[in-house]
């Protein structure tokens, strides 16, 4: 984005039967405030937004990480069903009994 100091110290040559020199002054003026203070909430916004996608970033690595976690623990929950025996688990012993009785 042009900074608004680049349409300050922007001249123009004066010619023969131009444009009123002053008049002109005055419309650069005007569009230079008007185009500073869109300037200076563009820069305020893409401050917040880069705030806002480092805020993102720092969330899907912890997330990341909060997965990894958990995964680990499923894993070592898993391994640690492998060693009980179907009977041991109520559930499975009463759903093992009722397909017996089938």
């Amino acid at each position: 984005m042009l900074p608004p100091n680049e349409i300050e110290k922007r001249n123009f040559p004066r010619a023969f039967q131009g444009y009123n020199p002053e008049k002109v002054d005055d419309y650069i003026s005007f569009l230079t405030e008007q185009y500073s203070n869109l300037y200076a909430r563009y820069c305020e916004h893409d401050k917040k937004l880069r705030i806002v996608a480092e805020r993102i970033r720092d969330m899907q690595d912890e997330e990341e990480s909060v997965k990894k976690q958990l995964l680990s623990e499923l894993k070592g929950a898993i391994g640690d069903f492998s060693l009980i025996e179907p009977a041991e688990i109520p559930m499975v012993a009463e759903n093992q009994r009722r397909y017996d009785l089938l």
